[in-house]
């Protein structure tokens, strides 16, 4: 009886640590994903993934562009009324001609006269630098038509 037990409890402690291992080695993936993929204009593409995981819900929303299609062109907007007057992003866009694609890429800083607090660079001008003087995390296309995500080093 007391073999009988052991076998029985080494084969329950096995057949528990393959469930267990099997359930860890699944956590770490999605549950439910739906990815949209649609075509927007030529060069630009536009992917909506959302994917249900372990620790909650995620809501992509991603822009690709061929840089190097002629056809396309990066631009930055900002408000009609002067860099210091906070505007929805909708407005801008409805300001602007032939946009086929727009994303907030900047945070504002709250006080009067308004600020962006992210670098512009627009043709190689400075339109506003960073509030801050600590490094600033920045997105920017170079004169090759290559992007990049680099910090800022803000130097006086």
């Amino acid at each position: 009886m007391n073999r009988f037990r052991k076998i029985f409890m080494s084969s329950a402690l096995a057949f528990m640590m393959i469930i267990s291992s099997t359930i860890i080695g699944f956590a770490d993936r999605a549950v439910y994903e739906t990815i949209e993929d649609e075509i927007i204009s030529g060069g630009v593409r536009y992917k909506n993934i959302v994917r249900s995981e372990q620790d909650g819900r995620l809501n992509i929303n991603v822009v690709y562009v061929d840089l190097k299609n002629d056809n396309v062109k990066l631009d930055v907007l900002t408000s009609s009324k002067g860099l210091h007057t906070k505007e929805t992003l909708s407005t801008m866009v409805k300001n602007t001609e032939n946009v086929v694609s727009a994303i907030n890429g900047d945070f504002f800083y709250m006080l009067n006269p308004d600020s962006p607090l992210g670098a512009i660079v627009e043709e190689g001008e400075i339109i506003s630098t960073p509030v801050t003087v600590n490094d600033f995390a920045t997105f920017f296309v170079d004169y090759n038509s290559e992007a990049f995500v680099d910090y800022w080093r803000h130097e006086h």
